[in-house]
């Protein structure tokens, strides 16, 4: 843990002395703290360059933000603090037009509903009711319309006819590397088409 921590150091080096503090709050939440106990008043408050922490919300003024999380009391000053819970306050609320979606574990063990802020670090990062909630992609189901496409979703080996234009390619999809679809076709052989230049249509389409 150690050379953990002496690693976050010179990470955090060039940040405010508040956002240093933040950062060294989540670092220790995640690295020796028992998970919080979320409830009504459990909010997740971040920093346009992505840092957060999350606690039950005590105290908000003009000012600070106060929160009570596994690590003792933590005061936040509230400039370029957005919010994201139930409990938070409208003038630091964390907007979205991103439609509402539910996330579940793969044994249906846990499910939540919220609004998906990213893909990163091969993970779900969701705005719910509770603060900011992370699933990995590959132990979760996301249903709703707007839910992102995964690799998983893709079934590989179904025909695909690929349009651009008057260009049509018809094929089995057999694979997805960065942007290109690798289609098979028949007499042809495997071929590597651009996916942002052609329209999927078929069965096999992620």
């Amino acid at each position: 843990m150690k050379n953990v921590l002496q690693s976050y150091v010179l990470f955090v080096g060039g940040l405010t002395l508040a956002r240093r503090f933040c950062v060294m709050a989540a670092v220790l939440l995640g690295l020796t703290a028992p998970v919080i106990a979320q409830d009504g008043n459990t909010v997740t408050l971040t920093y346009d360059a992505g840092e957060g922490l999350t606690g039950e919300l005590v105290e908000v003024n003009d000012q600070v933000v106060v929160l009570r999380s596994s690590i003792g009391l933590v005061t936040v000053p509230v400039d370029g603090v957005t919010c994201i819970g139930q409990a938070c306050p409208d003038s630091m609320r964390f907007r979205s037009s991103a439609p509402m979606l539910t996330f579940s574990t793969l044994d249906g063990s846990v499910a939540v509903r919220g609004q998906l802020i990213e893909i990163s670090n091969d993970q779900y990062v969701i705005a719910t009711n509770l603060g900011e909630l992370r699933f990995d992609v590959d132990g979760a189901i996301c249903t709703g319309e707007g839910c992102p496409v995964t690799l998983a979703d893709t079934q590989f080996g179904r025909d695909v006819v690929l349009t651009n234009g008057a260009t049509a390619i018809e094929g089995q999809l057999v694979g997805i590397e960065g942007t290109s679809y690798i289609v098979e076709v028949a007499n042809v052989g495997p071929i590597r088409v651009d996916s942002s230049v052609f329209d999927c249509r078929g069965e096999g389409c992620p």
